[in-house]
């Protein structure tokens, strides 16, 4: 089922509680769910989506709730599990949200101008829904018509 909710993702946010240690267990099955369901489109080079781990709820730690993430350990957790970064948050107070949602996007957008670059600025259909999707580059003449 969850391969519907993927459909044409180009990135991903996974999210633990980081006051239950026990929603971290799941970290590993959402990001091979991923891996395994969805992929960058074979016109970009396919492979997997930029996926950013989401330690929430960090307002609750100051509060004496568990212990703050580990920053080494988790730099580490995330090298070697493949997410492309992690970010302490918290939702209740906007905490590192907006940053997280601007690093996901920065990555999506490095790996279409990578394309971009590659092909000279020729976009591919992305799929096969009979729905072209291209990215028009300016023209260095100057507007058009």
């Amino acid at each position: 089922m969850t391969r519907v909710y993927y459909k044409e993702a180009l990135g991903a946010l996974v999210v633990y509680d980081v006051t239950r240690p026990q929603t971290f267990e799941g970290v590993h099955r959402w990001k091979a769910d991923l891996d395994q369901k969805v992929a960058l489109p074979e016109a970009w080079g396919g492979g997997n989506i930029p996926v950013v781990l989401l330690a929430n709820k960090s307002d609750l730690l100051q509060d004496g709730h568990q212990q703050p993430p580990n920053p080494a350990e988790m730099d580490k957790f995330c090298e070697e599990h493949g997410f492309a970064r992690w970010f302490e948050t918290s939702a209740k107070d906007n905490s590192n949200i907006d940053e997280a949602a601007r690093y996901l996007v920065q990555s999506i957008l490095e790996i279409e101008e990578d394309y971009l670059e590659r092909t000279g600025g020729v976009s591919e259909p992305m799929d096969d829904d009979g729905i072209i999707r291209m990215r028009v580059e300016p023209s260095s003449n100057g507007p058009c018509c």
